[in-house]
């Protein structure tokens, strides 16, 4: 029971807490209702806007809640024709959600080749298949184009919870890989593969088009990733002409174990037919660092702004996870530059990572006079996934495909990394 002079947070694993299931279930039960909402660029209610604002507010107060000093960062090496590529992949991964719209990026021309419709207990996501070539084709200056982008549809329900704590890992076997993937977003994987192998399948008859693209936001980027490395696996049997690439936009972690080095660099049998392989990822965003241990983090600091302890170790031995909770207590370093101590909230280790280059996108005002109107610029870097698994993102709004949006289109026009547009040489 809590102490009587603790304020009444409207959550009742803070008020009451019953035991880590209980309490891990309703905070993911709280994101979800957000996700949801926002995921359909909704309003959210007072109380929970209250509710979220004080869980960032809490975690701002760690120096591992932000990416950090930017001229520590690695810049991400974006060339234009890469840029183009990604705007492609979310202009189709955005369009996907409103079917009734034609996904649009200047210079280029998409047809929408299929529509894959959404299974009633959510399995089967939305899927759109496009194929998108130059406007110009006599220029033919994009060598990834034309393309055919697989766009998968992200939450949609409550049926599809961005983080399923009663989805298990599953083996699978793809290719020479064994892994385990997140049960949910695998299931999803399977049941699409089917339809998208047959419509791969007459592109590489055709020889139209010898580049398949992945692309979906949030969940959909997590099914995204996990078709992209089926088909990869496939390529050099059953499409030996074909390059596969996926792009993600603020998909959450699916395999165990990390994968990043095998599919960017020690699997040098799969570089010839292996494209971009990129999660984009908004600073701040909470659904790309979301799994078990990581939500039943956020639990504990949630309960810390109550001086709550942490949920009891014997209490996790009870339940299905199988991580180790982090202390209240933070760690201490001395930073000589800012002659001061930060505080780090522990983490535990993920259970989940992603797949491929992990980009972070990180936006900021510009120093102008104040006289002036504000203007942002946005750095994007590539960070390793033993780092970002240090970072404590908890942010719910930043997760707006609007948000994405505003960062894709700054890429597209060359405005990055203190850049201010393409030089022709680009």
């Amino acid at each position: 029971m809590t102490s009587a002079n603790v304020p009444n947070s409207g959550l009742t694993f803070v008020d009451n807490s019953q035991g880590c299931s209980a309490a891990v279930a309703e905070l993911s039960g709280l994101l979800d209702v957000a996700l949801d909402q926002f995921d359909i660029e909704g309003e959210t209610s007072d109380q929970l806007q209250l509710q979220l604002k004080r869980l960032y507010d809490e975690a701002a107060k760690y120096s591992n809640s932000h990416l950090g000093d930017d001229g520590k960062l690695e810049q991400w090496q974006c060339t234009r024709h890469e840029a183009e590529i990604v705007s492609i992949a979310f202009a189709c991964a955005a369009g996907v959600y409103q079917p009734d719209l034609d996904p649009s990026v200047p210079g280029f021309t998409f047809e929408k080749e299929s529509h894959i419709a959404p299974s009633i207990g959510g399995t089967v996501k939305a899927t759109d298949i496009f194929i998108v070539k130059d406007s110009s084709p006599q220029t033919k200056t994009n060598p990834l184009l034309p393309v055919m982008v697989v766009a998968i549809r992200g939450t949609a329900s409550r049926v599809d919870r961005i983080v399923n704590l009663n989805g298990e890992s599953r083996l699978v076997t793809t290719g020479d890989w064994k892994i385990r993937a997140h049960g949910g977003f695998l299931n999803g994987a399977e049941s699409l593969t089917p339809s998208v192998a047959q419509k791969i399948a007459q592109e590489a008859k055709k020889n139209a088009v010898k580049h398949v693209l992945f692309t979906g936001h949030s969940a959909g980027g997590a099914v995204a990733s996990l078709l992209f490395m089926n088909f990869l696996s496939r390529a050099i049997s059953d499409y030996p002409s074909m390059k596969f690439s996926v792009v993600s936009f603020g998909a959450p972690p699916i395999t165990q174990p990390d994968m990043n080095p095998t599919i960017m660099a020690s699997d040098s049998s799969f570089a010839r037919n292996c494209g971009l392989v990129l999660s984009m990822i908004n600073e701040y965003d909470l659904v790309p660092r979301a799994d078990q241990a990581y939500i039943r983090s956020l639990v504990d600091l949630y309960r810390s702004i109550y001086s709550l302890p942490p949920i009891p170790d014997d209490t996790a031995k009870e339940s299905s996870t199988n991580f180790v909770i982090p202390r209240l207590s933070f760690e201490s370093r001395s930073d000589d530059t800012e002659k001061r101590i930060q505080k780090v909230w522990s983490l535990p280790k993920p259970v989940y990572w992603h797949i491929g280059k992990l980009v972070v996108l990180k936006v900021k005002l510009a120093n102008k006079k104040e006289t002036e109107d504000d203007e942002w610029i946005l750095n994007a870097s590539v960070v390793t996934p033993q780092n970002f698994a240090r970072l404590l993102f908890c942010n719910v709004d930043i997760h707006k495909r609007l948000r994405y949006q505003e960062r894709v289109d700054m890429l597209l026009e060359g405005r990055f990394n203190g850049r201010t547009t393409w030089q022709t040489v680009d």
